[in-house]
């Protein structure tokens, strides 16, 4: 099998009214297509209709989807390798659904307790934990293994989706259950992208927010305080453990999964995007700082779109969006530019006749190459190899697939 099924986890709805809104879409967004884009200079909006991901990914690479009324249900109702001989499969984390009211019959409240619960139901979300989801998102890769027979699975992720992805990786599939180990992450999942990802947290201009966020944290958003994502990402940490002074989140341990297979696709319009952008800063999408939604790893994959973080201008509903996800998984060959640096030391003139350069900085006697009138120049590598075969050899080195 050369294509492989690929697993969408969705991003961060808020608090339960959120949670319900999203759960009311079958594809939790995935499906969401847009009609506009911004061009030119000025940023002027002009039509452009994308069909949405995963059409696209349907109609390009010939996936399908297996719902069947539900696709978790569906996986369990049939049998281990029964799916292993057909075409390609997408198929989509509903880890919210749990979380949702509107799939049980509304409780019989007086009229305060009841009046409560939607004021709570606006400002929190109770139903949602992120090691359980991610806990979830193990037990549903494993599932979809089993039934279809692949070696593995391609991961993609919007937003907090790469975060509970992430916990599933470096924690979840780290630790024994029940006594009993579990697979490592990096033996379920061949590739990872992710689109507008917090790897480094949300972090605001105001320091007082930030207090506010890691301490209270409406609807469930603490996860994205730097400091509380230690206790989610790291194997033995438990919530509200103090990080090491050294940690930093946007690194995936390399022992834990290759970063050589992972892609971070960076949002850089944050106009686009709701009030957040006036805290979070312009370098952002509107939610997730440019240099948070990327992670620091050498050899991760990344690469820059002008797109917000979601809504009409979204990076998940872009065709910027979906070449770069395509060019990712499906790549058979990759260009690599890098730039190479080289010292060139002015020779020495005597002080006394010293003279200027056109910009009117003295050059200088001085015969060391550290000397601020030392100058760099820059030269172009440029390589071209084929893409590695699927889970087999690594990839080559890191390349920026936006071309």
């Amino acid at each position: 099998m050369d294509k492989l099924p690929i697993v969408y986890v969705r991003g961060y709805a808020g608090p339960t009214t959120g949670i319900d809104t999203a759960a009311d879409d079958p594809f939790y967004g995935f499906n969401s297509g847009g009609t506009h884009v911004r061009v030119d200079g000025d940023g002027d909006p002009e039509f452009y209709q994308f069909e949405g991901p995963m059409l696209r990914l349907m109609l390009d690479e010939g996936y399908q989807l297996l719902v069947r009324g539900g696709q978790d249900a569906y996986l369990q109702s049939i049998p281990d390798g029964s799916l292993s001989n057909v075409q390609p499969s997408i198929w989509v984390y509903r880890f919210y659904d749990t979380a949702a009211d509107t799939f049980t019959a509304p409780a019989k409240r007086p009229f305060l307790d009841g009046l409560l619960h939607r004021v709570e139901a606006k400002v929190s979300a109770p139903g949602f934990d992120v090691e359980g989801a991610a806990t979830g998102l193990y037990d549903f890769i494993k599932e979809i293994l089993a039934k279809t027979g692949a070696p593995k699975v391609d991961l993609v992720a919007h937003s907090m989706g790469g975060l509970i992805a992430r916990c599933m990786l470096q924690k979840i599939s780290q630790t024994p259950a029940d006594g009993q180990p579990r697979t490592p992450g990096a033996e379920l999942v061949d590739r990872f992208f992710t689109y507008a990802t917090p790897h480094g947290g949300i972090v605001f201009t105001a320091g007082a927010l930030n207090q506010l966020e890691q301490v209270i944290g409406p609807a469930g958003s603490e996860i994205f305080s730097p400091p509380n994502m230690y206790g989610y990402l790291t194997k033995g940490a438990h919530w509200g453990d103090e990080p090491p002074q050294d940690w930093d989140p946007r690194v995936i341990p390399p022992e834990i999964f290759d970063p050589d297979r992972i892609f971070c696709l960076v949002g850089t319009d944050p106009q686009d995007y709701g009030l957040s952008r006036v805290v979070v800063g312009p370098q952002s999408d509107g939610l997730v700082r440019i240099q948070d939604a990327q992670l620091t790893n050498p050899d991760t994959h990344r690469a820059y779109v002008y797109r917000s973080h979601s809504g009409r201008y979204g990076i998940v509903n872009s065709e910027e969006g979906y070449q770069n996800l395509r060019r990712f998984l499906f790549g058979r060959f990759q260009l690599a530019i890098r730039l190479g640096w080289t010292s060139l030391r002015r020779v020495p003139t005597p002080p006394k006749t010293r003279t200027r350069t056109r910009s009117g900085r003295p050059t200088c006697a001085c015969p060391s190459a550290a000397c601020p009138s030392s100058w760099m120049s820059i030269w172009p590598l440029i390589t071209a190899r084929s893409s590695s075969p699927r889970s087999s050899q690594p990839r080559p080195a890191k390349t920026d697939w936006s071309l």
